[in-house]
């Protein structure tokens, strides 16, 4: 959050999207952690929160390689 807390569970999430069309949109916990397997791919990413007073905001592009 802006003043540097973590959100209240559910509130945000984090979405990646491969350029094959694979997409995870794990929750963030209460604690600001998300966790989520991503195969082999180029993503692009944003957050987004519940809370109409805080905007999301893009991820940049990176790639996850195997191994």
């Amino acid at each position: 959050m802006p003043n540097g807390s973590v959100p209240s569970f559910g509130v945000a999430t984090v979405s990646l999207k491969g350029s094959s069309g694979f997409e995870q949109r794990p929750i963030v916990d209460s604690s600001g952690l998300f966790s989520m397997y991503l195969p082999a791919d180029t993503y692009n990413g944003e957050i987004f929160s519940i809370d109409p007073r805080y905007g999301g905001m893009a991820i940049a592009p990176f790639s996850v390689t195997s191994g």
